[in-house]
């Protein structure tokens, strides 16, 4: 939970300076839903499918965070090769299915995966988990998945986070029931509700929910309630949000309720909890070094080979080389920013060179052939 929301602040903080091309979803308010809901799964076993606010769920699935940076910065190394940026990223193979746009589509996707699984023979066993928000479960493609997965009785849990509004709609203006509880129960599902602020009861939640779909007791409904403590993207100020109602939900901010949960029941001690802000966590420091080292070898730069030709690449590099110090020696993350820029730079410069010494010379050779 504290490294999503690490990871969070920082792709925030790059939006905001214009580094990062495309949107960027942040998880604050969601974090512990999102953690609970991964971490009960085996990844190439199982089927995750996160939603655009769910880096914890897919750090407890197993996604290196590296590959979140990778996604954001259009990385050829990364899981969509560059192809595809920012939440949209995933595995099919290994059971870790990429986001997709249209609402409730991603919910289809997961049935037809635990379907194929039936088929091969692996049911019961596997799970499948999808994320969804209480928008997503006015639409049509969620109301076709929800009623397959019940009519074929699918291990299904899916996580329904209400997390109060449907981008700027509130929830009185997006169903009539009383609660989306009663949606579950129409399809058929057994139905868990959670408070998603609360990690402790939330994971107690998730225990029950994977565990019945586990051992084939049909599709789980896990409805949890939050406040999204942002906007829809990086884009929405959120003003929409009542004051009164942010400021309830600061003070049952779920990372603070976790740690303080956790403390108590003694899996925490407060030797453990005294960085000062999640940017100070250290897996940070290794993942800046990791990031250096995608750099270096996605250019094959090293210090003799950087041709400095004007003062803007002399300024360009040595805002680098401080960057890279402080990332590896000190492993905190005050060059960060820097850091990602360069990679991004970095990436540019190898498709520079790719196209210059190897596809136009090829094209010129075949225009050539046609010619004579």
């Amino acid at each position: 939970m504290l490294l999503a929301r690490a990871f969070d602040t920082k792709i925030s903080s790059l939006y905001k300076a214009g580094k990062i091309t495309g949107g960027v979803y942040l998880g604050r308010g969601h974090e512990a839903i999102a953690a609970c809901g991964g971490v009960f799964l085996t990844a190439g076993y199982d089927v995750i499918a996160p939603f655009i606010r769910e880096q914890a769920a897919r750090v407890t699935w197993g996604e290196p965070i590296i590959e979140a940076a990778r996604a954001y910065l259009g990385s050829a190394l990364g899981y969509m090769k560059g192809r595809d940026g920012n939440v949209h990223r995933g595995l099919p193979a290994e059971g870790y299915m990429a986001p997709i746009s249209h609402l409730g589509s991603t919910v289809a996707f997961v049935i037809g995966c635990l379907f194929a699984k039936r088929l091969d023979g692996k049911l019961p066993g596997p799970v499948g988990v999808a994320f969804c928000g209480d928008g997503t479960t006015s639409t049509g493609a969620f109301h076709e998945a929800a009623n397959m997965a019940n009519v074929e009785r699918l291990p299904l849990v899916l996580v329904v986070t209400n997390n109060q509004f449907a981008y700027s709609t509130p929830n009185i203006r997006e169903f009539g029931e009383a609660s989306l509880a009663d949606r579950g129960r129409g399809y058929g599902f057994t139905v868990h509700e959670t408070d998603g602020t609360d990690f402790m009861a939330t994971l107690e939640t998730f225990r029950t929910a994977v565990n019945n779909a586990r051992e084939g007791r049909g599709p789980q409904w896990v409805l949890a309630k939050t406040l999204r403590m942002c906007g829809h993207g990086e884009h929405d100020d959120a003003s929409y949000i009542p004051r009164e109602l942010k400021e309830e939900y600061e003070k049952k901010d779920p990372v603070a309720v976790a740690e303080r949960q956790l403390l108590a029941a003694g899996w925490l001690t407060p030797e453990e909890t005294i960085s000062p802000s999640p940017m100070e966590a250290p897996p940070l420091g290794r993942i800046l070094k990791l990031l250096c080292k995608d750099a270096i070898t996605i250019s094959n730069f090293s210090a003799s080979t950087v041709d400095i030709e004007n003062s803007k690449t002399k300024k360009q590099r040595s805002k680098f080389i401080r960057s890279l110090n402080v990332a590896i020696h000190a492993g905190a993350p005050a060059g960060a920013s820097s850091v990602f820029f360069l990679a991004t730079m970095l990436h540019l410069r190898l498709l520079h060179h790719l196209l210059r010494d190897f596809l136009l010379p090829v094209v010129s050779g075949m225009i050539s052939a046609f010619l004579q």
